[in-house]
C-alpha cells in the first residue's frame, strides 16, 4: 500500500501544517473568485431569461442540458483525468509523460467532440419541432464547451486556479451578457438563436485565452520534452472517469431532459431557473474542491496518504459551513431569488426548497467523489454514480407525467443526497 511518508516522520508536522496553509489560503482566494463567477453566471441566466421569456429560456435551457451531457462524453474522461495525471506527473517530474497526456487530451476531445456534432446535425433533421431546434444548437456549441471543460480542468491541475475560474466564471458570462446586450440594442430584440450565438462568441473567447494561459502556464522542462504516451493504460483510468461523469451530469441535468421532453418549454424554463439558484449553495464546495482535488491526488500519490485524508475531512468542513447562508437564504426567500428571472418564474419556489435540500447535502459531505478519483477508485465512482443516473432518469419518467416539475425536482434531491452519502461511506476506505 506505500508508506505514509509525511505523515509520522520526524520533522512531517511542519510540512503538513504548510499544506494545510496552502489550502486555507486557496480555498479563500478561491472562495472569492468563486463566488464572483457564480454570480455573474447567475447574472448571465437572468439576463437571457428576461430577454426571451419563460418559453426562449426553456428551449436555451434544454440546448445546453444536451450539451453539458454530451460535453462529458466528447473527450472520454480526459478533463478529469488531466487533475489526476498532470499533478501526478509534476509531482515525480515526468514531464514527457505530461506533455503526452496533454496531447492525447487534445487529440481524443477534438475528434470526438467534432463527430458527435455530425450526428446531432444529422439527427436534427429526423426529429421534428423544438427538438430538433435543439439538436442544432447542441452541435453548434458541444466542440467548445468540450474543449474549454478540457482546458479549466489541466489549468487547474498545473496550479493556475485563477486562471480556470476567472475564464470559464467571469470572462464566459460577462462576454455573453455583452453580447445579447448589443444585439438587443443593434435590433431592437432577440430570440433564441440571438442568445445561443452570443454564449458561442464568448465561448469562443474564453477557448483562446485559456490555449494561450495553459502554454505558457508549462513548466520549461514539460514544454522541451519529448511526448512520451501510455494510451492504453491512460485510457483505463479515463473511460471509468467519463463513464461516471457522464452519470453525473445525466443524474444533474436528467430532469431538464425529462422536462423537456415530456413538458413544455415554460415548465423547463421555471425548472431551469429554481435549478440555478440552487446550485448557488455548493459553490463554497466547488471553491475548495478547485483548490483541494490536486492536492489530495499529489498527496495520495506521493505516498502521504493521511495527509490526503485529512484534506478531504477539511474541505468538507469549509464546504459545509460555506453552504449554510446561502442554503438559509435560499429556503427562506425563494420567490425574491426567482423574480431576478421575471415575475412570472416566482411559481418555481416549491421546485427551488425541494432541490435546496439536496444541494446542502452534496455540499456537506465535500468532495466525495473527486476523492475516489484521485485515489483510484474509479470504478466505484462509476458504480455508483451509475445506480444514482438510472434512478434518476426511471424517477423522472415516472413521476413527471404525474406531479410535473414538483415530481421532477423530489427525485433529483433525493438521488443527489443518497449519491453523496454512498460515496462518502466508500471514499474512507481509500486510505486504508
Amino acid at each position: 500500500m506505500g508508506m505514509d511518508r509525511g505523515a509520522d516522520g520526524p520533522g512531517s508536522a511542519s510540512p503538513e501544517r504548510s499544506v494545510f496553509s496552502r489550502l486555507k489560503r486557496g480555498a479563500v482566494e478561491a472562495f472569492v473568485l468563486h463566488g464572483a463567477g457564480v454570480g455573474l453566471l447567475f447574472l448571465m441566466h437572468a439576463v437571457f431569461a428576461r430577454a426571451v421569456g419563460e418559453g426562449g429560456y426553456g428551449s436555451f435551457s434544454y440546448a445546453l442540458a444536451i450539451t453539458a451531457v454530451l460535453g462529458i462524453v466528447a473527450p472520454l474522461g480526459w478533463p478529469t483525468a488531466l487533475l489526476r495525471f498532470v499533478s501526478e506527473y509534476l509531482e515525480l517530474g515526468r514531464w514527457g509523460l505530461l506533455q503526452g497526456a496533454l496531447r492525447r487530451a487534445y487529440q481524443t476531445t477534438l475528434v470526438v467532440s467534432l463527430a458527435i456534432s455530425l450526428v446531432l446535425l444529422g439527427l436534427s433533421y429526423l426529429v421534428p419541432g423544438d427538438a430538433a431546434t435543439g439538436l442544432r444548437y447542441a452541435a453548434l456549441l458541444l466542440p467548445l464547451v468540450a474543449f474549454v471543460g478540457l482546458r479549466r480542468k489541466a489549468l487547474r491541475a498545473l496550479g493556475k486556479l485563477k486562471a480556470s475560474i476567472v475564464l470559464e466564471e467571469v470572462v464566459l458570462p460577462v462576454g455573453a451578457v455583452a453580447g445579447v446586450l448589443l444585439l438587443v440594442l443593434a435590433l431592437g430584440g432577440i430570440g433564441v438563436s440571438g442568445i445561443v450565438l452570443a454564449y458561442f462568441a464568448s465561448a469562443l473567447l474564453v477557448f483562446a485565452l485559456s490555449s494561450w494561459w495553459l502554454l505558457r502556464s508549462l513548466p520549461d522542462e514539460a514544454r522541451e520534452a519529448k511526448p512520451e504516451y501510455r494510451y492504453r493504460a491512460w485510457m483505463a483510468v479515463a473511460l471509468p472517469m467519463a463513464f461516471g461523469g457522464l452519470n453525473q451530469m445525466l443524474m444533474n441535468r436528467a430532469d431538464v431532459l425529462v422536462l423537456g421532453t415530456l413538458a413544455s418549454d415554460e415548465t423547463v424554463g421555471l425548472y431551469n431557473a429554481a435549478a440555478r439558484i440552487a446550485i448557488l449553495i455548493t459553490f463554497s464546495l466547488s471553491a475548495v474542491n478547485a483548490v483541494v482535488v490536486p492536492m489530495i491526488s499529489a498527496a495520495y500519490h506521493g505516498g502521504r496518504r493521511r495527509q490526503a485524508r485529512s484534506l478531504q475531512h477539511r474541505a468538507m468542513l469549509l464546504g459545509g459551513l460555506g453552504a449554510l447562508p446561502p442554503a438559509v437564504v435560499v429556503l427562506l426567500f425563494p420567490e425574491f431569488l426567482l423574480g431576478f428571472f421575471g415575475p412570472g418564474f416566482v411559481e418555481a419556489a416549491p421546485v427551488l426548497r425541494i432541490l435546496a435540500l439536496g444541494q446542502l447535502v452534496n455540499a456537506a459531505t465535500g468532495p466525495v467523489g473527486f476523492a475516489l478519483l484521485m485515489t483510484g477508485r474509479e470504478r466505484a465512482f462509476a458504480a455508483t454514480l451509475a445506480v444514482a443516473a438510472v434512478a434518476t432518469v426511471v424517477g423522472c419518467l415516472v413521476v413527471v407525467p404525474i406531479y410535473g416539475a414538483v415530481g421532477a425536482a423530489v427525485v433529483t434531491a433525493t438521488s443527489v443526497a443518497a449519491l453523496n452519502l454512498w460515496q462518502y461511506g466508500l471514499s474512507g476506505r481509500a486510505y486504508s
